[in-house]
């Protein structure tokens, strides 16, 4: 990530804080309403992402676009404490 300076700018994923976030886009500037991340089974001895579903499909990268958080959705990260399966792939 370059601060979003990058023609479609990417976020990475990794090891959430939090356990739900809500960002209310702007209708003015944005077509979602909000964009929800949420952890399942978010604990401090599971730091590893499990599994990664946006709008209920399947992400196989660790890293979403700035187009897919505008669109507005819902991130959900499963999270775990040993390594993720090898068909999430680091961008």
């Amino acid at each position: 990530m370059n601060g979003g300076t990058e023609e479609n700018p990417a976020y990475q994923i990794g090891s959430p804080i939090f356990d739900k976030v809500i960002i209310h886009l702007n209708p003015e500037y944005y077509p979602g309403k909000t964009f929800e991340i949420e952890c399942n089974n978010n604990t401090p001895d599971n730091v590893f992402v499990r599994t990664i579903q946006l709008n209920n499909a399947p992400v196989k990268l660790y890293a979403i676009t700035h187009e897919d958080i505008v669109n507005g959705g819902i991130l959900k990260l499963e999270m775990a404490n040993s390594r993720p399966p090898t068909e999430l792939v680091h961008n």
